[in-house]
């Protein structure tokens, strides 16, 4: 199934250096979930499994972050989250501070 994915600035930049705004692209998903994506994204480019997803211990590296159309990933299955035809899973950077 074709899913959407988005890589928002900042994790963009760093996964594709020189990247200005997000990365988009569709990816062919072979399996059935977010992790399974995330397995396929981290398979085919060392950078993604090397900045952003920790395939052995299956999880996002901090400070990234995916939302499932729109939902942080979090609220709904975690990994397990099931894909269909044209979902779109972004990922962001998680960010924290200012003050009170």
């Amino acid at each position: 199934m074709r899913i959407r994915v988005e890589i928002l600035p900042w994790l963009s930049d760093s996964l594709k250096p020189g990247t200005v705004g997000s990365l988009r692209f569709e990816h062919q998903l072979e399996g059935r979930t977010v992790g399974d994506l995330l397995d396929e994204l981290a398979a085919a480019d060392p950078a993604f499994e090397r900045l952003l997803y920790d395939r052995q211990a299956r999880e996002l590296r901090y400070p990234a972050r995916a939302i499932v159309n729109g939902q942080l990933l979090e609220f709904l299955q975690g990994m397990d989250t099931p894909l269909s035809e044209g979902d779109t899973v972004s990922l962001m950077a998680a960010y924290t501070g200012g003050q009170g």
